[in-house]
């Protein structure tokens, strides 16, 4: 068996392996899985073949999240993943749509998640592909997904930068996206929601080290408060 989960590059993104026998979003699964347990966090996945990761289970059997990842430090958010390969914008745009779903379904009681029979409750609900380990959602960070640093900011999004709201630099596409959820959850007009919502990048953003050898995964969220930027391990 050809158990390839594909390669990464950083300008041009993660490619899943077409050769590979494991099917392309599954092995972008893999790729963050993986990730995550270097820092000896508990992956759970929705649905066989889970490669030797353990199962949740949710009240709707057909539309929740892909993953859901506890990590064993407490500054890091259980966190639900919708993960997509990261080569095709339009399915990028999907998730842009399920994912305020889960998290509006969630915190109307609607949907729950369970492991083992144990409730879990997750405090974050992310968008993320194959290119998390590269700091962002798309593949091509030339073009369509370049990354903006300090001199493309507004003076308020400096200021949230020095606030540790958002990270010191962010690809345009991706920024994009992760903002038109957060309105799309605003605009639910749910009072005082318990799980935040946004995208899953890496330190990537901070450092420039690319990929899962170097790069630390890091969330990019909002919730009822405001918005918040976490790197895993800080």
């Amino acid at each position: 068996m050809n158990g390839s989960i594909g390669d990464f590059d950083p300008k041009h993104g993660w490619a899943p392996d077409t050769s590979s026998d494991i099917e392309p979003e599954n092995q972008a699964k893999l790729v963050l899985s993986r990730w995550f347990g270097k820092y000896d966090s508990h992956i759970y996945w929705e649905k066989e073949p889970s490669y030797g990761y353990d199962r949740f289970v949710s009240t709707d059997a057909a539309d929740k999240p892909d993953l859901l990842i506890e990590s064993p430090d407490s500054k890091w958010p259980t966190t639900a993943l919708e993960v997509k390969i990261g080569n095709d914008g339009s399915a990028i745009y999907d998730a842009a749509v399920q994912l305020p779903r889960y998290w509006k379904r969630h915190e109307l009681g609607q949907d729950e998640y369970r492991i083992d029979g144990e409730l879990i409750e997750p405090e974050v609900f992310a968008v993320a592909t194959g290119n998390a380990p590269l700091g962002r959602l798309y593949n091509d960070a030339t073009t369509k997904d370049r990354l903006k640093t300090a001199a493309d900011y507004s003076e308020g999004k400096r200021r949230a930068v020095g606030l540790g709201e958002v990270p010191d630099n962010e690809n345009a596409s991706s920024e994009t996206t992760t903002r038109i959820m957060w309105r799309i959850a605003r605009e639910a007009g749910l009072a005082n929601p318990s799980a935040g919502i946004g995208s899953l990048y890496s330190s990537a953003l901070v450092d420039y080290q690319y990929g899962p050898d170097d790069a630390d995964p890091a969330l990019c969220y909002r919730t009822e408060s405001g918005p918040r930027w976490r790197i895993l391990g800080e």
